[in-house]
């Protein structure tokens, strides 16, 4: 799963609205939705903040391919 899927699964999951999100996030509702359309990546301090926000692991939301 994707970064950007992860983010929608995780808010919802929270029973969060992307406005609610982005408060906390100290981010605009926009930028929230581009999270997860996939256009734009949170920076590194902001994935920090979704893992106290959504209580997880930062490995919980990225993913690191492994060439074979």
């Amino acid at each position: 799963m994707e970064l950007k899927d992860k983010i929608k699964e995780l808010r919802i999951k929270n029973c969060m609205t992307q406005d609610q999100l982005a408060e906390r996030l100290n981010v605009s509702r926009q930028t929230v939705s581009k999270y997860e359309l996939g256009i734009n990546e949170p920076s590194i301090e902001v994935l920090k903040e979704m893992c106290v926000i959504f209580d997880c692991k930062i490995d919980d939301l990225i993913t690191i391919d492994n060439p074979v």
